[in-house]
């Protein structure tokens, strides 16, 4: 487990500079820039050209990134081009959101995936595990942006139980942000939760058909302690591998989720630097994300090892 741990602190440096290379030079191939942006469409050629040398935006791509990258190596991420708003603020301050999201999501991916394939795995090829399997196709379809717009028309244009806009701070309220972040949290988690259904199922299904469960019921073993004890523990490791796979695609959707119940997340910030070519700030929030995704491979690499002991001595 050490090594693991080395290794992925070793890599991370490695993955976050290689990504700020490409998203660098990717925010560089949309038209535009953030010069036009700030000079507004009445600006003249002069004009704009001018503004672009105030910014440093007409020096060549590599000389851009080398300035910015030695900046980042201090701790600084440099401003905004459109407000001058450091980037680390923006990123402290709307990262929060982001994260509530993805983690409630994954909690309710484990809340109503797990249970419903350990369920279906225990029973194969009865009305349960088949009412689980279709559920589990019906909810891999659903797109998370249009599952919210479904969850606000019910349950707070119609049945008025639960915002439909905002966020409250954990620390402020925690009631007020439990409830403006239940129904997002189920927009997102329900496609995770039908995969983590369907991978559990077919994980428990293999591992109740084994050898050695086989053996463990001939030598009178209760089933409940068979599936406690050895069932849950083998059959786990798959489904932690594709949790940790969904959370960062949940990371990725919540901020469409976000603009959906209005969250001041990433996701807002990421598509006005998108629009205005606001490049410190796209870099400084991309990265941010680039982060996170690695630190969760590394958590499920750790969980991993823990859970498989020839995983550890590997």
């Amino acid at each position: 487990m050490r090594k693991v741990l080395a290794e992925r602190l070793v890599s991370l440096p490695l993955v976050v500079l290689a990504m700020s290379a490409v998203i660098f030079g990717i925010t560089y191939l949309v038209p535009g820039d953030a010069a036009e942006s700030v000079a507004g469409v009445q600006a003249d050629a002069a004009q704009v050209a001018r503004l672009r040398q105030e910014m440093g935006l007409d020096a060549p791509l590599p000389s851009q990134y080398l300035s910015w990258l030695l900046d980042a190596v201090r701790g600084d991420l440099g401003r905004s081009l459109i407000d001058g708003a450091p980037v680390a603020g923006t990123i402290a301050d709307r990262l929060p959101v982001t994260l509530s999201l993805t983690v409630a999501g994954a909690v309710v991916a484990c809340l109503l995936g797990v249970p419903a394939g350990v369920m279906a795995g225990l029973r194969p090829r009865t009305l349960w595990d088949r009412a689980a399997t279709t559920g589990a196709s019906i909810g891999v379809a659903f797109p998370a942006f249009w599952l919210g717009l479904i969850l606000v028309a019910i349950f707070s244009l119609r049945l008025g139980w639960l915002p439909a806009t905002g966020y409250v701070p954990i620390d402020v309220d925690p009631a007020g942000w439990l409830g403006s972040i239940i129904l997002p949290a189920v927009a997102l988690g329900l496609t995770p939760a039908a995969a983590l259904a369907r991978q559990m199922r077919n994980s428990m299904a293999e591992v109740m058909g084994s050898d050695y469960v086989r053996t463990a019921h001939a030598k009178g073993m209760p089933r409940a302690q068979i599936v406690q004890r050895h069932a849950l523990r083998n059959a786990a490791g798959p489904v932690v591998t594709q949790l940790g796979f969904w959370v960062a695609i949940m990371l990725g959707t919540s901020l469409i989720v976000e603009q959906v119940f209005s969250l001041p997340g990433i996701g807002g910030a990421m598509s006005n630097a998108i629009m205005q070519h606001d490049v410190p700030l796209l870099v400084g929030l991309a990265l941010a994300l680039v982060v996170i995704v690695v630190l969760v491979n590394l958590v499920v690499d750790l969980f991993l090892s823990a859970l498989n002991p020839k995983t550890r001595q590997a």
